[in-house]
């Protein structure tokens, strides 16, 4: 009950700004619960006077039913509408945290979290924290209709309310049981539906390049294999829910079979009026089916448990490191740079090992190598995505480890191989994506589309800069490059990180990088990796990692 009850408190964070509503809809499965508490007696009042032949009071009761049934539906009318507007804000905020809390967090914190990984929980695992909720909430009307209606059929007879709970801790105990299997598969199913999740989105990204390279076949298959090993473990999983639910059914029948015959040895013998077993029985009924969902809550709880746990450990995860890190900024003025003996590994994969490399005030750096060498993991160690296995990376004699990541962010620009741009967005929002965007001016905008040789293909596009990018409107390779750089160069920030920045680029804006550099980096340390040693002809250090054995120590000239 405990993790049950931490999940819940974790949950309801979630629900911030809809706590009074939630307490709203609460009060009003109250309001439902006393009107469901009153019809039976109002039911056996009615079948009395039916009895009696009493017509004024067979109708007298139809009516108040008839009233009951009428409150009924409109509390409840109102509730179904006042819960699909919380569970769709509730839905919205949880998806907005999350993604805040990613993007500001630092990368480190979600290294052992998948791509795959992190969809699967945007999508779905967010619905059931939401979910979670109103489950709990459930469950507890479900105890408040247990000790109301239990005392009303205590007063009625106290021999059939011994009758009804006896096999009920049986049910509780069989249930248990299935729950911790359910438990455990429901686990491996995440997994499974994790690894499906990275293998669409990567198949999506590729599905150009596998078509043209005749591997549907075998992707096809590799897919087929995963969707069938999953398809087991959930088959598996929903039959062990099946066993749990008619085993439980089959043990409360039992009960009922029971109740039904002492109950109708008591009528028989006069013991019970038939009214008062007829408002007994409609009592058990609601008293059944409430204890019945507090037996088997363990079991039918696993699979929420599992994936709420998912998303309360990503946003505490990110949350934390946000308000915890360290508040030491990074200052502007004479920024260097010190990798001292650092090694990169990934298990037994060696990456990097024992570089030295020092890079002074507004230096330019060429980083060379072959495929695998290891230069984007190197940008990626100074840009603090990567973790480093062993020494240290300083910027201004303050350790990478300890610098706020936003402060990392605000003196960081890296641009990354593979360029990203957003669909539904206009040129000029897609270049002006940075918060720094915000303070560019229109002339300024064109004056460095005309240095990244851009400007003639966005003014020739039908909007100019105001051109929707869409899934029938698409940038060349060569055109989102360009337009990533701009975004990069115009943030202005102290330090300059780009991997491989001349790939798909036309030879007119390859010939004229090296002027771009000295207009628009002059007092900037600027880190290039790249195969293309000409790229720029004015380099104060080169480092070349595919002249040195991994093994051997590694620096700078």
């Amino acid at each position: 009950m405990k993790r049950i009850y931490y999940i819940f408190r974790k949950s309801f964070d979630f629900y911030e700004n809809y706590k009074m509503k939630f307490l709203l809809s609460n009060i009003l499965i109250l309001f439902i619960l006393l009107i469901v508490t009153i019809e039976p007696y109002i039911l056996a009042q009615l079948i009395t006077a039916l009895y009696s032949f009493n017509q004024n009071k067979f109708y007298t009761f139809l009516g108040i039913i008839i009233l009951l049934n009428l409150s009924k539906y409109i509390i409840n009318y109102t509730k179904e509408r006042l819960d699909i507007l919380i569970k769709k804000k509730v839905a919205i905020s949880i998806k907005y945290k999350l993604m805040q809390n990613i993007l500001e967090s630092h990368p480190n914190t979600l290294c052992d979290f998948t791509e795959g990984k992190l969809l699967t929980i945007m999508y779905n695992d967010s619905l059931v924290v939401r979910d979670f909720v109103y489950i709990i909430s459930a469950y507890f009307k479900d105890f408040i209709t247990i000790a109301i209606i239990g005392i009303i059929m205590l007063r009625i007879n106290i021999f059939l309310s011994f009758i009804v709970i006896l096999l009920f801790p049986l049910i509780a105990y069989v249930n248990k049981q299935f729950g911790n299997k359910i438990n455990q598969e429901s686990r491996e199913i995440l997994k499974k539906t994790d690894s499906i999740m990275e293998m669409i989105k990567k198949n999506i990204m590729s599905i150009n390049d596998i078509k043209y390279s005749n591997s549907m076949k075998k992707i096809l298959a590799f897919f087929q294999d995963k969707i069938n090993e999953l398809n087991k473990k959930t088959i598996h999983c929903e039959k062990t829910k099946l066993n749990n639910l008619y085993l439980s059914n089959i043990l409360g029948l039992c009960g009922n079979i029971i109740f039904l015959l002492v109950g109708g040895s008591l009528i028989f013998n006069k013991t019970v009026e038939v009214g008062n077993f007829i408002a007994f029985l409609t009592y058990s009924k609601y008293f059944s089916t409430s204890l019945f969902s507090i037996t088997t809550m363990y079991g039918n709880l696993q699979q929420q448990i599992v994936s709420a746990e998912r998303i309360i450990d990503l946003y505490s995860r990110t949350k934390c490191d946000i308000d915890n890190r360290e508040d030491m900024m990074v200052t502007n003025d004479d920024m260097c740079i010190n990798i001292n003996d650092v090694s990169l590994a990934f298990g037994e994969k060696v990456i990097l090992k024992n570089i030295d490399l020092e890079i002074e005030k507004n230096q330019k750096v060429c980083i060379l190598g072959k495929n695998g060498s290891g230069k984007t993991s190197l940008l990626n160690l100074l840009s603090g995505i990567y973790q480093i296995s062993s020494g240290s990376i300083t910027i201004n004699d303050t350790d990478i480890k300890h610098i706020e990541f936003k402060d990392l962010v605000k003196n960081i620009t890296y641009a990354r191989q593979i360029p990203y741009v957003y669909n539904n967005s206009s040129i000029r929002e897609n270049i002006l994506l940075s918060d720094e965007g915000k303070n560019i001016s229109e002339d300024r905008l064109r004056e460095i589309c005309e240095d990244f040789h851009i400007i003639d293909d966005i003014m020739n596009m039908p909007d100019g800069f105001d051109t929707v990018i869409t899934e029938n409107y698409k940038l060349s390779s060569g055109q989102m490059k360009k337009i990533q750089l701009i975004r990069c160069f115009l943030r202005n920030t102290p330090i300059l990180l780009l991997d491989e920045p001349l790939s798909n680029v036309d030879r007119e804006f390859i010939k004229s990088f090296p002027k771009i550099i000295d207009k628009y980096c002059e007092n900037k340390i600027v880190i290039i990796s790249t195969h293309n040693l000409n790229c720029y002809d004015k380099f104060d250090k080169i480092v070349n990692l595919s002249h040195f054995n991994r093994y051997d120590k590694l620096v700078g000239y």
